[in-house]
């Protein structure tokens, strides 16, 4: 039998993950969100709270300087031995913002590199979505938006990058989900 399963990381999960250069935890409306800081409240951001524009979370009161922040999960043990792997995401990223997937795995204790899943914004105006081509060294390779392993794994690890211009706009994920699978069986 073939199989597959996910690891969803979202709302008080995200609360387990390391935060690096400026990324933030922030409240949102019944969830927690990783962002950047932002203009437009004067709520505490190191401490979660946030104020809502327009469904977003904005987190910390000064125009953000931070251009570049990232944030990574803890080690998520998998429930069996996979070899594939594909991340998708629920984000927020307003016009100048966007952000980048990347996830490695553990095979027999050591640590693969990362690998991107995807350059995304959620408009194309100022920054085009893509797959990041060439991935590929002897753990494995990306093929378009799908980890494929060169050895079974036992752990997964995710990392989120947000990128702004600048000023008040900010990227927010609230949700990230991991699905992995093991080895098809030949026909």
């Amino acid at each position: 039998m073939y199989k597959t399963a996910v690891l969803e990381c979202r709302d008080g999960y995200l609360s387990s993950w390391s935060l690096y250069g400026g990324a933030l935890l922030c409240a949102a409306p019944e969830a927690r969100v990783l962002s950047l800081p932002g203009a437009g409240s004067s709520a505490p951001a190191a401490s979660g709270g946030a104020a809502n524009t327009a469904g977003a979370a904005i987190c910390g009161s000064a125009v953000s300087s931070v251009s570049e922040a990232y944030a990574d999960s803890p080690e998520l043990e998998a429930a069996f031995p996979f070899s594939s792997a594909i991340a998708s995401w629920a984000a927020d990223t307003p016009e100048g913002t966007y952000l980048e997937v990347l996830v490695r795995a553990r095979m027999e204790g050591s640590w693969s590199s990362w690998y991107s899943m995807g350059q995304w914004a959620s408009g194309d105006q100022s920054f085009k979505r893509r797959s990041v081509v060439g991935q590929a060294d002897a753990f494995g390779r990306v093929d378009t938006d799908t980890l494929n392993l060169g050895a079974p794994a036992e752990a997964l690890q995710a990392r989120v990058r947000l990128f702004s211009a600048g000023g008040p706009a900010v990227p927010v994920l609230s949700r990230l989900v991991l699905a992995y699978s093991e080895l098809k069986p030949a026909p």
